[in-house]
């Protein structure tokens, strides 16, 4: 075999082997739906910087901080948030007026109970939902 036939060869094996790939990984992620797009983490991004760019405090008053936080309904967002523990400072929230927990402070609005994702989304603007 020349050297010509064995690089037309080796391009189509490998074009074979890339579309092969491309098929297999394709199947994969549709039946497990576990897929990178640059999208997603786009998006991902654009919930954070926006999250981010908010004034949003919790205030919770509890012994076990970490499972508190751990059981709001927005707890996936709470790394973007200030958290304030009254157990820890009780005459800050008594001179504050907050009395229920947990308490938000987002923006300029103030919820005396747990929020959903989409009150949170609604006061901050951000597309949660």
């Amino acid at each position: 075999m020349d050297l010509r036939n064995k690089a037309i060869v080796s391009l189509g094996l490998l074009i074979f082997l890339v579309v092969a790939f491309f098929l297999t990984t394709n199947s994969i992620s549709k039946h497990t739906g576990y897929f990178v797009s640059e999208e997603i983490l786009n998006d991902d991004a654009k919930i954070i910087k926006c999250l981010e760019s908010r004034e949003i405090t919790v205030f919770i008053n509890s012994e076990t901080p970490f499972d508190t936080l751990d059981n709001l309904q927005v707890s996936e967002y709470i790394v973007n948030f200030d958290v304030f523990n009254c157990l820890r400072n009780q005459l800050f929230c008594t001179n504050n007026g907050i009395k229920a927990f947990p308490s938000f402070i987002i923006g300029d609005e103030f919820v005396e109970e747990d929020v959903s994702v989409e009150v949170l989304s609604s006061l901050t603007g951000c597309d949660l939902v």
